[in-house]
């Protein structure tokens, strides 16, 4: 080891022994150092990438559960005005049955009492003449 390297005051740490970081021990403090800097670095943003794809998981669920909620809305407001709809044709449909029926009775009360008067009036006049004679 050089001198720069036993300038700086050290702590000890305790890793497994793993061969996957045999190669961190050969190297010198300094490395060593920015070997950890590095890795902590690169754990930070692996860490804020994972929020982000878990936000951006739950995003797409949200907006997802959005979109089908606006489908179902728009269905169901669909269903209404047709039904709406149908409810103004009923009440259009009852009013000219009920125009229509108001107008046969009326037709068929003028027949019908027509007739009596135009039979009283012949018998009224029958009778005049007949006193008159």
């Amino acid at each position: 080891m050089s001198d720069s390297d036993d300038s700086q005051e050290v702590v000890e740490i305790y890793v497994p022994n793993s061969d996957s970081i045999e190669d961190f021990f050969t190297l010198k403090n300094k490395e060593k150092l920015k070997v950890i800097q590095l890795g902590l670095e690169f754990y930070k943003q692996g860490n804020t990438k994972i929020q982000y794809w878990n936000n951006k998981d739950w995003e797409d669920k949200i907006s997802s559960i959005k979109t089908e909620h606006k489908n179902i809305k728009a269905l169901l407001q669909s269903e209404v005005d047709n039904l709406n709809n149908y409810v103004t044709q009923l009440k259009n449909d009852f009013t000219k049955q009920k125009s229509d029926l108001q107008e046969s009775i009326q037709t068929d009360y003028d027949t019908r009492y027509n007739k009596q008067i135009t039979k009283h009036r012949y018998r009224y006049i029958t009778h005049i003449i007949f006193i008159r004679l």
